[in-house]
């Protein structure tokens, strides 16, 4: 198999992966170039806490994830695999959730077999998100930290020490790969109220 046969099997594996997997709703507030204010409804959140910061601790974190959502379970049960793939970092460990789909709720979604994979509600916030491409890693994450942090500053929006690191692919897709980070917000972000809320339900 050449080269180009294998280029073109990857392309079309990526977009039909892609195409079928359910995104996160949010409803966009506000765009200035790579950068957004977002409202982000509630959702329901599989996480697991591992020890190191996002370039060590991701593989072991998904790993854990991953288990529960392909079978390992009360139930045997599989769990459509969602995107985006959410990380947060505190102090030295990190936290990876992934979000469950919609037509879960707490009641019907089965309980982990590992114990270290905890199931909760997420509520609703409103984020301020800044994207880029290629792979996520920590210097990157704290390069746009600092240029998301910068933005805000500047259009004098109140925000809080929460920071999420969002991606999008899966491992095989090697170009055009969507990052995200985000920073959320103290309260809503502007004075007279949007329909975001209500848009999406």
């Amino acid at each position: 198999m050449n080269k180009l046969v294998i280029t073109l099997f990857f392309f079309s594996l990526t977009i039909a992966v892609m195409a079928e997997t359910e995104k996160q709703k949010y409803k966009v507030l506000h765009v200035e170039d790579n950068i957004e204010i977002r409202y982000y409804p509630e959702a329901i959140m599989a996480s697991v806490n591992v020890a190191g910061d996002y370039n060590s601790g991701r593989g072991d974190a998904f790993r854990s994830l991953a288990g529960y959502i392909f079978g390992g379970n009360e139930n045997e049960q599989k769990i459509a695999m969602t995107a985006p793939v959410l990380m947060e970092q505190k102090n030295d460990s990190s936290k990876m959730s992934f979000v469950m789909p919609a037509k879960y709720d707490m009641k019907s979604l089965p309980n982990p077999n590992n114990s270290e994979v905890a199931i909760k509600k997420r509520p609703a916030y409103y984020t301020a998100s800044i994207r880029f491409n290629g792979w996520g890693s920590n210097e990157k994450n704290k390069r746009y930290t600092l240029k998301l942090v910068e933005w805000l500053k500047k259009h004098d929006f109140e925000y809080t020490d929460k920071v999420i690191f969002k991606g999008y692919d899966p491992p095989f897709k090697l170009v055009n790969r969507r990052n995200e980070v985000h920073i959320i917000l103290s309260a809503h972000p502007f004075k007279k109220h949007t329909k975001a809320e209500a848009d999406l339900k």
